[in-house]
């Protein structure tokens, strides 16, 4: 029976490192899941919506105050926009709830084509799994998907997510997200961070 005790010591040996491995998993940051199919088909939509009707139309002076009034954080945003926007011409800001999903919403034109930049919540709805990531959202990189007609390209922050839609290739798809999502989603986290750390430093101060 001394043969049994290796194995028994080897069973127990499996059991620690699994245990180990699950609670090491269990305890590292949950990063970005891949977004929810209700999510993507509404941002195609939303792009499909407002392309038919803004893309004609002459370009906004300023964000709607709707859109600020929603968050205050994208009262800028379309200049962020504009300065990453390769030469395309802004036709529309401004908040937009047609679809039953709350979008801030800034459509451009490249030749013919609309291309749509939409920030909405980082919430539960959008993820896949019903779970909002407990990180920033950077380290989950560029993330894309077919829907329709329409290739969307994403990024995310801590609270929003920044999608680019278009009728254009894959590959032309995230080269705006990258020129477009990519520092509007900078800027934004920028904004969160500041705004996470502002009580922080007012309780330093008042001490």
């Amino acid at each position: 029976m001394a043969f049994l005790r290796p194995l028994a010591l080897a069973a127990i040996m499996l059991l620690i490192i699994g245990f180990i491995h699950s609670s090491f998993r269990d305890s590292l940051p949950m990063y970005a899941a891949e977004f929810s199919e209700a999510m993507m088909k509404k941002a195609a939509e939303e792009h499909d919506i407002c392309a038919f009707h803004y893309k004609d139309t002459p370009e906004p002076e300023a964000m709607a105050p709707s859109a600020v009034g929603f968050d205050p954080n994208f009262a800028e945003l379309d200049q962020v926009a504009k300065r990453h926007a390769q030469g395309m011409k802004l036709r529309l800001a401004h908040f937009c709830d047609l679809v039953g999903r709350n979008f801030v919403h800034l459509g451009f034109t490249r030749g013919d084509e609309m291309v749509s930049l939409l920030v909405t919540e980082r919430d539960a709805k959008a993820m896949k799994n019903g779970s909002v990531p407990a990180d920033d959202g950077l380290r989950a990189g560029l993330q894309s998907a077919l829907q329709g007609e329409y290739r969307i390209a994403v990024y995310q922050t801590t609270k929003q997510v920044a999608l680019v839609v278009s009728r254009f290739s894959e590959a032309e798809n995230k080269e705006l997200a990258e020129s477009l999502a990519a520092p509007v989603s900078a800027y934004l986290r920028r904004l969160e961070t500041r705004a996470q750390h502002q009580p922080r430093l007012r309780l330093f101060a008042e001490n």
